[in-house]
C-alpha cells in the first residue's frame, strides 16, 4: 500500500479535526482559521490547536505543490496535443497549397506576386533553419523535424519561377539559402 499523502487524514487525527483541515485545505488562497471556525461553528482557539497539532500549514503547502505539479503536467500535455493537432492541420494545408502552386503558370504572375511569394518562401525557410529575418541564429540547433519535406518544397518551389526576376544580389542570397537548406536536408 503506497504511503499516505500529507494532506490525507493522519493516524491520530479525529474525523472532526480532519473535516476542519479538509475545509481549510479547500479554501485555497482564502485559507483562514477564523473562516473554518465560523463555517464549522467551532471556536477559533480549537482551530488553532488542531492546526498546530496536525501541522496544517505544512500539509497544505504539500497539497498545493502537488496540485500545482498536476496542473503544470496537464498544461504541458495540452500544449503537446495542440502542437500535434496544429502540425497535422498545417501539413494538410501545405499539401493543398503545394497542389495549387504546381498549377500556377509563372508567366501570369506579376512582379509583385513573385516578390510576395518569394518573401513567404524565404521566411519559411529561415524559420526551418532557426534564423530570424536578419540571418541571426535564433536557436542553437536546426530542428530538422520542423523542416519537413513539405516545408522544404514550399520554401524552394518558386525558386525556378522567380529566379529570372531577381537581381544578382537577391539571386546570390537565395542560392545561399538553398545551399543551407540542402545541407540541413542531407543530415
Amino acid at each position: 500500500m503506497p504511503d499516505k499523502q500529507p494532506w490525507e487524514q493522519l493516524p491520530k487525527e479525529t474525523a472532526q479535526a480532519y473535516e476542519a483541515f479538509a475545509l481549510y485545505r479547500s479554501l485555497g488562497a482564502a485559507r483562514n482559521l477564523r473562516i473554518v471556525a465560523q463555517k464549522l461553528n467551532k471556536s477559533f482557539t480549537l482551530m488553532g490547536r488542531w492546526s498546530s497539532r496536525h501541522k496544517w500549514a505544512v500539509r497544505v503547502r504539500a497539497y498545493d505543490a502537488a496540485i500545482s505539479k498536476e496542473v503544470v503536467a496537464d498544461e504541458k500535455d495540452a500544449v503537446l496535443r495542440m502542437n500535434k493537432r496544429h502540425m497535422a492541420e498545417s501539413h494538410k494545408l501545405q499539401q493543398l497549397l503545394l497542389q495549387r502552386i504546381d498549377r500556377i503558370r509563372p508567366e501570369i504572375l506579376t512582379p509583385s506576386d513573385v516578390a510576395r511569394w518569394l518573401d513567404i518562401a524565404v521566411k519559411i525557410e529561415r524559420r526551418c533553419m532557426g534564423l530570424d529575418e536578419n540571418g541571426t541564429t535564433v536557436s542553437t540547433e536546426v530542428n530538422v523535424a520542423v523542416a519537413t519535406e513539405a516545408h522544404i518544397i514550399l520554401a524552394t518551389k518558386l525558386y525556378p519561377k522567380a529566379i529570372s526576376m531577381l537581381n544578382d544580389k537577391q539571386r546570390a542570397e537565395l542560392d545561399g539559402y538553398r545551399a543551407q537548406l540542402e545541407a540541413v536536408a542531407a543530415h
